[in-house]
């Protein structure tokens, strides 16, 4: 993507990172740990700076999450790449996510 966007996880916001990879079906992206644990539903929100595009509240599951090595002092800042399915979002959201990937992602 040539455009800055972040997912966040939503809870003041316990996961925030950038997107690498975004689909109809999912996203991937890096986050910074926050060692916070989550016990209700999750929900995702899409901010992209560029665009000012925001969908909020986009249900999903994570399929995978793994720390990254790196040359940044992991101890102090562990590093994470993690892998989301959207979970049936709102007929509304689908079309917000699939416009933002038409106009602002690269083929």
């Amino acid at each position: 993507m040539g455009d800055i966007a972040f997912a966040m996880y939503r809870m003041h916001p316990l996961h925030m990172g950038q997107v690498h990879d975004i689909s109809v079906g999912g996203l991937s992206f890096s986050y910074v740990e926050s060692g916070a644990v989550v016990d209700e539903p999750l929900v995702l929100d899409i901010l992209s700076a560029e665009t000012g595009f925001h969908l909020t509240g986009l249900p999903f599951r994570v399929v995978w999450d793994r720390g990254l090595a790196d040359d940044i002092d992991v101890d102090y800042m562990p590093l994470r790449q993690a892998g989301l399915v959207f979970e049936v979002p709102l007929q509304e959201q689908r079309r917000q996510l699939e416009e933002f990937i038409r106009h602002y992602t690269c083929s």
